[in-house]
């Protein structure tokens, strides 16, 4: 972004300007630059690698017109808001697990990557691709007729530890629930439903086992020798 004869303007890449370009970043220019009554967009000035255009009028008033007074060009930096662009990559079409992060992930790259937490943002729209796409094998799949289904998804956290801890934190944040009858009767819990029938439930476990008595009792056993 920068200021050109008085005026703003905004200097784009030759390579983001490429029409025949399908793969990585893309710009959705009519969201960025001005074009002529007949739709075409008439640089005001062409660079070594780069060519200056006139801004929409809603882009400059999204950035501030203040963006655009430097004494030289400024990157776009965090001006570059989700909406202005999108990721395009010819992701194969393979068996199941094999590039499934990537399909679920391409259309949301935008929001990622301009997220204050990429990699949380990341995992909570897996998390609600992944609860969706599991809900209706379910649903479809005869093996799980007539049985009850109880399928709680999350995301799970793992927190650092911090001088002295050993192992870090982990927090489960529920996202959603799938609840099936024998009799064929389902429903879904939405987060805040979720949420509340899970802090309604006892903290005691009647199965519960201590690992630290079950592994000494491992210790503890009798040597069963294998020969072969």
């Amino acid at each position: 972004m920068h200021n050109y004869e008085g005026e703003p303007v905004v200097i784009v890449d030759n390579q983001l300007l490429r029409e025949d370009s399908h793969d990585g970043l893309l710009l959705h220019l009519d969201r960025l630059i001005q074009s002529d009554s007949s739709g075409t967009r008439v640089p005001r000035r062409i660079l070594s690698t780069a060519k200056v255009f006139t801004p929409v009028q809603a882009f400059i008033e999204q950035t501030g017109i203040s963006s655009f007074n430097g004494v030289t060009p400024q990157a776009i930096g965090n001006s570059l808001k989700s909406d202005l662009f999108h990721y395009q990559r010819n992701i194969p079409h393979l068996e199941e697990g094999t590039y499934h992060l990537e399909h679920n992930m391409i259309r949301y790259m935008p929001q990622i990557v301009t997220a204050k937490w990429p990699v949380l943002t990341a995992g909570q729209i897996n998390t609600q691709i992944e609860f969706d796409r599991t809900f209706r094998t379910i649903v479809k799949e005869h093996g799980y007729r007539g049985k009850k289904v109880l399928f709680i998804a999350g995301l799970h956290i793992d927190i650092s530890p911090d001088i002295g801890q050993l192992f870090p934190l982990t927090n489960f944040v529920p996202w959603a629930a799938y609840v099936q009858d024998r009799d064929g009767y389902y429903y879904t819990l939405e987060q805040q439903e979720l949420v509340q029938l899970l802090k309604q439930q006892s903290t005691d476990n009647p199965d519960q086992i201590s690992l630290d008595n079950a592994i000494q009792l491992m210790a503890d056993a009798e040597e069963v020798k294998v020969e072969v």
